[in-house]
């Protein structure tokens, strides 16, 4: 398998799009990484629902693994310089 291509141009901004209201089910897709002949999951979270839910650039988040799931809690939030 070849390796997966950027979906997105350096300097290419994506459209704004309306802030929804909190909390809200979000749903998106295992992606594979490929590392030598290694198939490895990766998991790529973005949105301004992160902001809204504290999730600040910078920020270090606790991820904790469970069967079947994943539970990510802000640790501390950046500081604004």
């Amino acid at each position: 398998m070849t390796p997966p291509r950027s979906i997105r141009r350096p300097g290419h901004r994506l459209p704004a799009k309306s802030c929804k209201a909190l909390p809200q089910p979000r749903h998106v897709t295992v992606g594979t990484l490929w590392c030598r002949d290694s198939a490895i999951p990766w998991i790529r979270l973005r949105g301004h629902w992160l902001k809204q839910a504290g999730f600040t650039p910078q920020s270090l988040v606790a991820v904790v693994v469970l069967p079947g799931r994943l539970e990510l809690t802000l640790v501390a939030s950046a500081q604004k310089v």
